[in-house]
Parts: C-alpha cells; structure tokens; sequence
C-alpha cells in the first residue's frame, strides 16, 4: 500500500517511470485488484513522454483490447518504439503480435 501511495504521488507529478509502474500495478493486478482503465491512463501518460515501458503496457493493452479498444496497428507502433529502447517484453509482445496475424 505504501508503495501504492508513493507512485500515486509521483506519477501525479507528472513522473513517467512511477506512471509506467502504476500502470502495470493495475495492468497486472499486482498486490491491487486489476483496473485495465487505470491502467491504461497511466500506460497513456508514461508512453506520451516517451517511456518504454509505458509504451509497451500500452501496447499490449491495445494488442489484447484490454481496457482500450483493440487495435494492432496502434499496439505494434508502441512496441516497436519500446523494442527499439531495448525493452525486452516489448520485444516479445511485439513478436507474439505479428506472428499472430
């Protein structure tokens, strides 16, 4: 819960590491009950800044319609510009994404 709190705090603050980390508290359902629209308001504000992370739980949120509409062309430009920063589960869910069409 603390650490609930303090990445509210600073994702509030306009922080895109601690948005990207909120977002995959709720994304995940990780020590909170999921809430995919959290989640993808957070991943939405993380990525707007350039995050990689953001970018990736955003599009995997679009690649899978969770909490957003689904839309692949949306999902693979995200991941690629995550998988370019190194991302690794960007990477893969970029793979995933295209071999599934």
């Amino acid at each position: 819960e603390v650490t609930l709190t303090l990445y509210n705090k600073a994702a509030a603050q306009g922080h895109a590491p601690a948005q990207a980390n909120l977002a995959g508290l709720y994304l995940f359902g990780e020590g909170i009950k999921k809430d995919y629209d959290e989640a993808v308001k957070w991943a939405r504000k993380s990525a707007e800044q350039g995050n990689a992370i953001g970018q990736t739980y955003l599009g995997i949120m679009y690649g899978a319609g969770l909490g957003i509409k689904q839309n692949d062309s949306k999902a693979i430009k995200l991941l690629r510009k995550a998988a370019e920063q190194g991302v690794a589960a960007a990477q893969e869910s970029l793979d995933l994404l295209l071999n599934r069409n």
